[in-house]
């Protein structure tokens, strides 16, 4: 069990670094996890045509805050401790999310993106944004190939890759517009991304105040460094993962406008 719990609290130590507090509002980045989980909820919510779909949302939202306070009373230290106004805002933003996501389907439903030759764009820019905010965070954005990256660099990192990702996901709509099949796009797609991927680790690593390296050891260090493999993994097989968790949104957020 200790083994657990250190592993998810390693795993997400970065979440509690606090961006904004006052008397009233707390405001980390489990806010932005919050107001996702939030907007998921809603989601899932409208494509099970759940009635008084808010009133359901503010319980289930509840019920997660009670559940945090249960880990900590049964010593399972999952979590750090909150402060109160920090729980009442973790409801607060989730229940934002549900309200952003609300009106983000009726946008979707009202706009029409063939003039701009956009497929699906909404939900492709908050695939894109996903994929690149757990990236960012969880592999320590790059920092198995560039060390000791600042807060600005994390930053960077994270819209850098999530413009990347969007475009991606477009790509691979576009080559689906043209007939080539799902395979094929996904490939024809993930070809074009993946040295886009590997511009922006590079690019990463020259502004970095630890110094630039070259290129090639940049290749070296995700490719060929066999005591890295899950990072190596993970660095060629995101353009699939992304894929595959966009169709999976693409399908959800579909049912629920229905």
């Amino acid at each position: 069990m200790d083994w657990i719990i250190e592993t998810v609290y390693s795993s997400t130590h970065w979440l509690y670094k606090v961006i904004y507090s006052n008397k009233i509002f707390f405001i980390d980045y489990w806010t932005f996890n919050h107001i996702w989980s939030g907007a998921f909820v809603y989601i899932i919510l409208r494509v099970k045509r759940i009635q008084k779909i808010w009133l359901v949302l503010i319980l289930l939202l509840f019920a997660y805050e009670i559940i945090e306070i249960l880990f900590r009373i049964f010593a399972l230290n999952l979590f750090k401790p909150e402060i109160i106004k920090d729980q009442i805002n973790d409801i607060i933003f989730g229940l934002l999310g549900g309200v952003l996501c609300h009106y983000l389907l009726k946008f979707r439903e009202g706009k029409s993106w063939n003039k701009f030759h956009l497929r699906y764009p909404l939900t492709s820019f908050l695939t894109a944004g996903t994929i690149s905010y757990l990236y960012v965070g969880f592999s320590g954005s790059g920092n198995d190939y560039v060390p000791e990256y600042s807060g600005f660099l994390k930053i960077s990192m994270f819209v850098f890759l999530w413009i990347a990702l969007y475009y991606l996901l477009q790509i691979y709509e576009l080559f689906l517009f043209k007939k080539q099949g799902e395979l094929k796009a996904a490939a024809l797609s993930s070809v074009i991304f993946l040295p886009i991927f590997f511009l922006i680790i590079l690019l990463m690593n020259a502004l970095s105040q630890s110094g630039a390296a070259s290129s090639l050891s940049v290749f070296q260090e995700i490719i060929y460094n066999k005591g890295k493999i899950t990072e190596t993994a993970l660095f060629l097989f995101l353009p699939a993962i992304s894929i595959i968790v966009y169709k999976s949104f693409r399908n959800l957020i579909g049912q629920a406008k229905e």
